[in-house]
């Protein structure tokens, strides 16, 4: 019985001293002694590191969190998985650093703690920024019909050959003019110029705010208002009744209506003139605003409008760029032109392949 309990207690006085270290001078055998403290690895901040090969491979659901140690874990894709290592000042309680020093919310409600432990979330519409949580600005474009806008999302793309400048397009086989504009924009959609504060642009030229000495029509309203108005009345009246109308119209109004109408009168009779090199003018006149959309855009558009419903024909041109409008109004009047009896489909295949073709290529190209 004595010899057995020697052999019971040896081993176990041996491992004391030797957990002495350099005191006992004698070397630890970690193969026997697996669980001491000498023959625990310790990390950078002096933690041991506990053994959890155990439980690498254990089941878990959710996203739970644990504390193995000083280490944290959490349930990912249904297997524990290391975090990190709580600070020595820290201790680990439910898969999160708590205690010490450095580790702190306060004034924050966003963000983490310092220690890797949540303070809170924001809104979708709002980002952290140093523990507060801030509106994300309105996403705009500013007058851009390319590129990206403030916050990463498209303005729009140019026709093919034409490049992206500033966020206005510009090159290719259009050629874009302002046409001594100083302002506003130009037939490609780019800016002409602006002007200075408390000043407005009217019909390419800078006018002093509320100074401008005529109506509030825009060109297609002067149009509008003598055609509706003034067609069936005999002379001197006519011409009473269209200054009336011009007079009606806005600056910007009005100076479109006189490069419309110059155009026009410039080519007279002649329709294929008029669809070679009014449509610029026309568009101007005719839509008020633009878009990113192509010339082949408008047509897919129009497929969703009902016979005779004008302001979804007019939603469609004014949903793309200026070039856009003026290559579909060209290949239009190019077309009418060609073909006066709408009903000929030999005319119209016909003039698409050879008289139209330019006109064809054209709202290809934008």
């Amino acid at each position: 019985m004595r010899r057995s309990l020697l052999l019971l207690v040896a081993p176990l006085a041996l491992a004391s001293m030797a957990a002495c270290g350099d005191s006992g001078g004698t070397a630890v055998d970690c193969n026997l002694n697996p669980t001491l403290p000498a023959c625990q690895g310790v990390d950078a901040v002096g933690d041991v590191v506990a053994d959890v090969s155990a439980d690498v491979n254990e089941a878990c659901s959710g996203s739970a969190r644990r504390c193995s140690g000083s280490l944290t874990q959490q349930c990912i894709s249904g297997v524990w998985t290391d975090l990190f290592r709580c600070p020595v000042s820290q201790t680990c309680q439910e898969g999160f650093c708590v205690g010490g020093s450095g580790c702190s919310c306060d004034g924050k409600v966003c963000g983490d703690d310092g220690c890797g432990n949540s303070c809170g979330s924001c809104a979708s519409n709002a980002t952290c920024e140093a523990g507060q949580c801030v509106i994300t600005p309105a996403c705009t474009c500013g007058g851009a019909v390319c590129g990206f806008d403030n916050c990463g999302n498209s303005c729009g793309t140019c026709p093919s050959g034409q490049t992206c400048n500033g966020g206005q397009c510009s090159g290719g086989t259009t050629t874009c003019s302002c046409g001594g504009a100083l302002c506003g924009y130009d037939n490609c959609g780019n800016l002409c110029g602006t002007c200075q504060s408390g000043w407005t642009c009217s019909g390419g030229t800078c006018v002093e705010t509320g100074t401008t000495p005529t109506g509030v029509g825009t060109c297609v309203d002067i149009l509008d208002c003598i055609f509706s108005s003034c067609a069936d009345l005999p002379d001197p009246q006519a011409s009473t009744c269209q200054e009336a109308c011009y007079t009606a119209g806005n600056a910007t109004g009005q100076y479109e209506f006189d490069a419309f109408i110059g155009c026009a009168n410039d080519c007279g009779s002649d329709d294929f003139c008029f669809a070679d090199y009014c449509s610029d003018d026309q568009a101007a006149c005719y839509f008020d605003a633009s878009g990113p959309g192509g010339c082949f855009d408008i047509l897919d558009c129009m497929d969703y409008c009902y016979d005779g419903d004008d302001a979804c024909i007019y939603g469609c041109y004014e949903a793309s760029t200026l070039a856009a409008q003026a290559a579909l109004l060209g290949l239009n009047n190019c077309l009418s032109a060609a073909c006066p009896d709408a009903t000929d489909d030999v005319c119209f295949y016909d003039a698409i392949d050879y008289q139209c073709a330019d006109h064809v290529y054209a709202c290809q190209m934008n």
